[in-house]
């Protein structure tokens, strides 16, 4: 069996704040990140199983950032909601691409961190909640 030399870290503001994760490469550089939130680590953790259980039938897309010259991509089910986001713009279009299909290998393969990390200096962004209330991010 493959291993994977990248891990999947959950993180949230506070212990009683929504759980998201991302993907850690061995050096720990982030190759994408969770588009949703969840009530609490257990939840993201089942999250994170069945997203990987699910990973070979979930749509890439692979588009121009709102950021001039900048690529990015995201999963998603089929008609559904985006689940998995780019970490940060591409400066071309390939670049993007590779990123994601290396993503995908990556993250089928990837353990989950048992701890969970709490943090305010993440860039937490503009995510949905599966509960379905959106947390604001910082900029």
């Amino acid at each position: 069996m493959n291993q994977s030399h990248f891990q999947i870290q959950l993180y949230a503001r506070t212990p009683e704040s929504a759980v998201a994760w991302r993907l850690l490469s061995a050096n720990n550089r982030e190759s994408g990140r969770s588009a949703v939130t969840h009530v609490d680590a257990e939840t993201c953790r089942i999250a994170i199983k069945e997203l990987q259980r699910d990973l070979p039938t979930l749509e890439r897309r692979v588009f121009r950032a709102l950021e001039p010259n900048r690529w990015t991509w995201e999963l998603r089910m089929a008609d559904g909601p985006v689940l998995v986001t780019s970490s940060h713009g591409f400066d071309r279009m390939v670049r993007c691409e590779r990123a994601a299909g290396k993503f995908v290998e990556e993250f089928a393969l990837a353990p989950i961190n048992a701890v969970v990390l709490y943090t305010d200096a993440r860039r937490w962004g503009s995510r949905t909640s599966v509960a379905g209330r959106s947390e604001s991010r910082r900029g």
